[in-house]
């Protein structure tokens, strides 16, 4: 069972981020806190195996609260839930260290993604060799399953110049719109082939907000 906590200065998000773990296999929040200053003591006397964290916060940014966290010794892993989409702002989170960043508004199935994510990985350490192989790593650094499997013959194909070959991995409206990438044509009308991303792409096509495109 993974312990997860929150920190959160919302209590609608943090609810729907508790409702979201605690309906997700193996996974179970501990706490809930209002800013990184709390947070931060639990820590220093608790452990977790994951952390929600938002950005903006009173007392202490998401970004002050990991390095903060950091020069404690402390390097759970952390998924940011948050507003902030500024580009400076998510590369600084992204350097230091954090596995996945979703911007509210925000799925379930993209939040399952991620959890998803944080528990094929930290699975794979745990019963990796003491030493790990470039493969071992290469496969660590790869979506699992069959969505991994095709990502990386994707990219071998699309690297050779044969878009239209790595298209034919792919069913249906995928396969269309990765043919109308190798035409050259620009017109977003199908998405790429993650589900999440298929759900909202769709979404935005049934109510007509082709510049969400």
């Amino acid at each position: 069972m993974y312990r997860v906590i929150i920190v959160e200065d919302d209590p609608m998000v943090a609810a729907i981020n508790r409702q979201y773990i605690d309906v997700t296999p193996s996974f179970r929040t501990d706490r809930i806190f209002k800013n990184g200053s709390e947070a931060l003591s639990y820590l220093k006397k608790a452990d977790a195996d994951l952390i929600i964290l938002d950005y903006y916060m009173p007392s202490m940014n998401g970004g002050e609260f990991l390095d903060a966290l950091h020069a404690a010794g402390k390097a759970p892993a952390v998924i940011m839930v948050t507003s902030a989409n500024d580009t400076d702002i998510v590369k600084s989170l992204l350097n230091r260290g954090v596995i996945d960043y979703l911007v509210k508004p925000f799925e379930y199935t993209r939040f399952r993604a991620a959890l998803d994510k944080f528990s094929n990985t930290s699975e794979y350490l745990k019963n990796a060799r003491t030493n790990l192989d470039q493969a071992a790593i290469d496969r660590l650094l790869t979506p699992p399953g069959k969505l991994g499997r095709i990502q990386a013959q994707l990219k071998q194909r699309i690297k050779r110049g044969d878009v239209k070959a790595g298209a034919r991995l792919f069913k249906g409206p995928s396969r269309r719109f990765l043919y109308q990438r190798a035409a050259g044509r620009t017109d977003p009308s199908f998405p790429d082939h993650h589900p999440a991303v298929y759900e909202l792409y769709g979404r935005y096509r049934r109510a007509g907000q082709r510049h969400r495109l």
